[in-house]
Parts: structure tokens; C-alpha cells; sequence
């Protein structure tokens, strides 16, 4: 964008702008768009309401998912950050219902706030990974566990791109120093390139390491990065991608996280698609070990059998 260019938003609750389209073709639209321009709501209705500012920073805001004139209140629904515009909104404290108020429920209010405290700014360190051609799934992890993966984010500031080409990159922003772990499955055998690229704000490249990584269907490769700055460059080391093994050694083929050890988590990634068949949302050859296009209770014993005992 422009200095100077405008943009307005449009929320399709519960559904998609596809979606949307296809039922007014067929003329049986069920579903109603939210504008962030009051001339295209029902009505001409005010826009004041449907969206607020959580903290008054400007960044981050949330939308109300159903019509203001007819809304709830509850401000529980959708919230988006932007970066590097103005936007005047209402704020969230003049708007909500105190009774459902949130960000009252424990760490919740925290969290947010930590994540709306991360915005790119032009001096920012951050760390790309990119995995190129490749059916694999990409996962990263912190030292805390937090993830950045295509079943969802928890690292505040982070981004995951998938592409149609089988490319797949994340973001996010680091700290002084810290450990990650970049954990690989393989959806079937072929060779990987796996870069790490150490950034300062969104485009300046400060360092860079490629791997080329032998995966098998099934298998998991995890490596360790460590990460440390001084301020004005970046170093990033990034280990070997291995298959995950046990303190004593032992060779972890069902870690799907990769943290060393075989446990609920991992159990609960496969029996999560539980079901799925070839086709549907949900399911991914990643864990449909026996390949017969279902996943179901073959698929999911060996985890169960390799759970780690303590």
C-alpha cells in the first residue's frame, strides 16, 4: 500500500467470502457480511460498535460478529492487528458488557496484551524458516513450548504461510537470545530444503543457512536453533535434523512434537483425525501410517505402544 491509501474490512461470520458468493448465485444467501463502512451495512447502520480497540494502542482491534444494532455484546469474537495504519476506533472499555467481560478471566487480558506488544517495527530481529517444495509439515518450537505450525500459532508475533506450491515459511520475532526446535513430518520420502534466515524488521537479511534434508513418509526430523544478538546483528546456529530420541538414546518415531519423549500430546495429534478419511478437512498422510487412506485405531496403537514411561 501507499502512503495515503484507505481500506475498509468485511467479516463473513461463520463462513467465507466463497461461501457468500455461491449462496447469492443460487439465491438462497443465508449469510450476512459485516462492513467496517456504515453505507454498506444493513441499513445504512452505524459502524461505531461493530468494531472496537482493546487498548487504545491503535494495532489491535476486535470485531462484534453480529450486527451492533442487535448485538450481545460480548466482544468475544474476532481480533486482528494492523500494522502501519491509522485507525480510530471506540474502545473496548466504552463498549462491552462489563458482565462478559473477558479479559477478567485469568491470563487471558496477558496474553493478548503480549501479543499485541509485537508488532514489526523497522529495528525488529526476527527469524524466518522456509521449507521449500515439499509435502511435509513445517513446526517450530520455543523453549516454552509455544508453536507456529499449520494447526495454529501460540508464539506471540508469529506467522505460518502455507502455498499451493508446497511451500511453507513462518515468522516471528526474537529475543536477545533464546532456543527453538524446527520439527519436519514427512507426508512421504523425498529430499527437503530447509532455510533459516535471521531479518531485521521485514526485509533486511542479516543471515542465512540452507539444509538439505532427507525425510521418509511417516518419519519425524527434528533440529535445534539457537538464536543470539547483540542488538545490531544476529547469529543463528542450527543443528542436524535427526529422528527425536529419549535422554537413554532410544529412537522416538512417534515424537511428533519432537520434545523427547512420546506422551499424551503426541497421542492426541493422530487420534484428533480420528475418522478422517482421504478428502476430508481433517485428514493428513502425515498420520495415516498404513496408507490405506483412513485413519483409524491401526494408525494410532503404535503411538499409544511407543507412549514413553517414567
Amino acid at each position: 500500500m501507499k502512503p495515503g491509501d484507505k481500506f475498509a474490512t468485511i467479516l463473513v461470520p461463520n463462513a467465507t467470502l466463497q461461501s457468500l458468493y455461491d449462496d447469492l448465485d443460487t439465491g438462497e444467501a443465508q449469510k450476512m457480511p459485516l462492513f467496517s463502512l456504515a453505507s454498506v451495512n444493513p441499513d445504512h447502520g452505524m459502524y461505531i460498535g461493530q468494531l472496537a480497540d482493546i487498548d487504545g494502542s491503535g494495532n489491535a482491534f476486535i470485531y462484534e460478529d453480529m450486527n451492533f444494532m442487535n448485538s450481545d455484546r460480548d466482544y468475544n469474537d474476532f481480533i486482528f492487528q494492523i500494522a502501519g495504519a491509522e485507525v480510530c476506533l471506540p474502545l473496548l472499555d466504552d463498549l462491552i458488557d462489563p458482565a462478559k467481560d473477558w479479559r477478567n478471566i485469568g491470563g487471558v487480558a496477558e496474553d493478548i496484551s503480549e501479543h499485541i506488544g509485537t508488532a514489526v517495527k523497522p529495528d525488529t530481529l526476527r527469524m524466518s524458516v522456509s521449507l521449500e517444495g515439499s509435502r511435509a509439515d513445517l513446526v517450530l518450537y520455543d523453549s516454552q513450548g509455544r508453536f507456529c505450525g499449520k494447526d495454529g500459532v501460540s508464539i506471540p508475533g508469529a506467522a505460518f504461510y502455507p502455498d499451493e506450491n508446497g511451500h511453507r515459511s513462518l515468522f516471528l520475532n526474537v529475543p536477545d537470545q533464546g532456543k527453538y526446535r524446527i520439527v519436519l513430518l514427512g507426508a512421504k520420502d523425498e529430499t527437503l530444503s530447509c532455510t533459516v534466515r535471521g531479518h531485521r524488521g521485514e526485509t533486511e537479511i542479516l543471515s542465512e543457512e540452507t539444509k538439505s534434508i532427507r525425510i521418509n513418509a511417516h518419519r519425524v526430523l527434528r533440529a535445534e536453533v539457537s538464536v543470539s544478538s547483540d542488538g545490531k546483528g544476529m547469529e543463528i546456529a542450527v543443528g542436524e535434523f535427526e529422528t527425536p530420541v529419549s535422554e537413554d538414546g532410544k529412537l522416538l518415531y512417534y515424537d511428533f512434537d519432537g520434545d523427547g519423549k512420546t506422551d499424551d500430546s503426541d497421542i492426541g495429534k493422530v487420534s484428533s483425525r480420528w475418522n478422517a478419511v482421504e478428502g476430508d478437512e481433517d485428514y493428513d498422510p502425515f498420520y495415516d501410517l498404513d496408507e490405506d487412506g483412513y485413519i483409524g485405531i491401526l494408525d494410532i496403537m503404535p503411538a499409544v505402544s511407543s507412549k514413553s514411561v517414567p
